[in-house]
């Protein structure tokens, strides 16, 4: 059996790191928070081994609607990561990992990430000391991974063409312009390609923790805490909101939240 070591791989780190960074947003911790973003900007940035690679193992956390194009884009990947210098990311990895365990702690690399199983079966995948059973065995399991709808996948950043058919459909969906937040909302999220997502992911989790205490306060209000059924419905807000946490940022997280938004705007007007 292929041993895995997850220190090693470097879309598991990516996703420890980001772990770690919503920890300290909760902690409210901001000198946590930035030695994070700090960490990320300085390993992952443009023409390193690591980025390259990071940008692989997205390839495959994408889903595909056909075992046709799961082939080819897992076949590709493979092209592609035979191509990185294997030395250089030994070395950048190392740095990482020192980096790492100098500025925050080992205890990183315990973080939970939700699609640890795929990204470590990717990693065996690339290794150059699997067979050729083996590796035929775990593109298979790759493949099928991505052609499952439930599968928890990495985020993806979106492009202009994205964010112009996202913000009509939801115009069309609410019969309204956007609101500022909203407007924000949607502006970093398509910004996100710059940094992998950081930024996105500080933004998210800052707003999620406004509209958590607006909701709040909201309960508060003689017009919903006189209302058993406008409490109840506020609550399910609420926990809406707890759960947004656990889950992958896609569309439809953007869309409950930007629905969140625009219900805690129409309580504070």
């Amino acid at each position: 059996m292929i041993k895995h070591n997850k220190k090693r791989n470097t879309a598991f780190i990516f996703e420890a790191l980001s772990h770690e960074m919503t920890k300290a947003i909760v902690a409210k911790d901001e000198h946590r928070k930035n030695k994070v973003v700090n960490i990320v900007k300085a390993h992952f940035k443009k023409d390193t081994q690591l980025r390259k690679e990071l940008d692989l193992f997205r390839s495959m956390a994408e889903s595909s609607e056909t075992q046709e194009m799961a082939s080819k884009i897992v076949k590709e990947a493979k092209s592609q990561h035979a191509k990185i210098n294997k030395e250089k990311l030994f070395l950048e990895q190392t740095a990482l990992i020192n980096d790492i365990n100098k500025s925050l702690s080992k205890k990183v690399f315990s973080n939970f990430v939700g699609n640890y199983k795929h990204l470590a079966t990717i990693s065996k995948m690339f290794s150059e000391d699997s067979d050729i059973k083996s590796r035929v065995l775990l593109e298979d399991t790759v493949v099928s991974s991505m052609i499952l709808e439930d599968e928890v996948k990495v985020m993806k950043p979106v492009d202009g063409a994205v964010y112009k058919t996202f913000v009509k459909k939801f115009n069309e969906e609410y019969s309204k312009t956007l609101s500022e937040s909203q407007k924000s909302l949607l502006s970093n999220y398509v910004n996100s390609v710059s940094d992998n997502g950081l930024g996105f992911k500080v933004y998210l989790n800052e707003e999620v923790g406004r509209l958590k205490n607006k909701v709040q306060e909201s309960m508060s209000t003689d017009e919903i805490s006189s209302d058993k059924e406008m409490t109840s419905s506020t609550e399910k807000v609420y926990d809406i909101l707890e759960e947004l946490a656990s889950k992958p940022i896609d569309e439809e997280v953007i869309g409950k939240v930007m629905s969140i938004q625009n219900f805690v705007e129409e309580v504070d007007s």
